[in-house]
């Protein structure tokens, strides 16, 4: 190759706009409110609404024996197959159950750590991954967990199931959301609010909806570089939805527009009938 030919090539990589993206450390833990998007969900902390035990019913509780990370989603079964905790606070959700919120779904989370009316470090907590999935069971089959340090990696579901929103995204492998559960009071206050396009989850209301998250300190090949890792350190941490009629205006199927258009010509030939009797008997 020429050293003309070689320049040309340095040139196009250099001025080549680059495709990868940095992992993000979206940081919420200012105790005067802050927000953020990760892969087109609003992520923001959440001081209006409560979210605890007995105000929205949660679907998945999770806490960990080993205190520094954890990770589960919902699932009817009745040994939860990571930290999950077993018992009502613990279930399936489907589609229908969820409402819809300016074309978004909204999920809340309850987290529970030492200091909470203290400050950092001791009251962060490290929202280290999130998906959301829509599958066929209440009572999914994952796939088997990868061990990275000591941390179970999730691999998703072996059940015939659809990832419909990744907090990492395309591009990156290990978005992180750091969180001051600190900053309301206690278990029952909301820490974190996500809302998530209604769009991607599709118009079957019968599926159900896995939620799966982990916390704490990830595995040490898989952190982010300079990032601040906040373990978890005490109770437990629930998820919860903002629920009601699920209603969307679904499209008829082509044999019920049929069915109903043979309804209605029946109904014109019934009607005609009719009105010649009449007719007939006035003459």
């Amino acid at each position: 190759m020429s050293n003309r030919m070689w320049a040309a090539v340095v040139a196009a990589l250099l001025l080549a706009p680059l495709s990868a993206r940095a992992d993000d450390v979206l940081d919420l833990t200012s105790p005067s409110g802050a927000s953020g998007t990760l892969n087109g969900a609003t992520f923001e902390t959440n001081f209006n609404q409560p979210t605890g035990t007995g105000v929205i019913q949660s679907f998945v509780r999770m806490q960990a024996s080993n205190n520094t990370f954890e990770s589960g989603f919902n699932t009817d079964a009745q040994k939860p197959p990571l930290d999950d905790l077993a018992g009502n606070f613990t279930h399936a959700v489907q589609l229908s159950d969820l409402k819809q919120v300016n074309g978004q779904y909204v999920f809340f989370l309850d987290a529970n750590q030492q200091a909470q009316n203290g400050g950092l470090p001791a009251a962060g907590l490290s929202l280290l991954q999130l998906q959301i999935y829509t599958g066929d069971t209440g009572t999914p089959t994952t796939n088997p967990f990868g061990d990275n340090g000591g941390f179970p990696m999730f691999q998703g579901f072996s059940s015939p199931s659809t990832l419909v929103y990744d907090m990492d995204g395309p591009g990156s492998t290990n978005n992180m959301v750091n969180l001051n559960t600190g900053i309301n009071n206690g278990s029952g206050s909301g820490d974190l609010t996500v809302s998530v396009d209604a769009s991607l989850f599709g118009s079957d209301l019968t599926k159900f909806v896995y939620l799966y998250s982990s916390f704490g300190i990830p595995d040490p090949n898989g952190q982010i570089a300079g990032a601040t890792y906040y373990g978890n350190n005490d109770g437990f941490e629930e998820w919860s939805a903002l629920l009601g009629e699920n209603s969307p205006r679904a499209v008829p199927e082509p044999s019920t527009i049929a069915l109903t258009l043979s309804g209605l010509v029946s109904a014109g030939f019934v009607g005609l009938r009719r009105l010649r009797r009449r007719q007939a008997a006035t003459v």
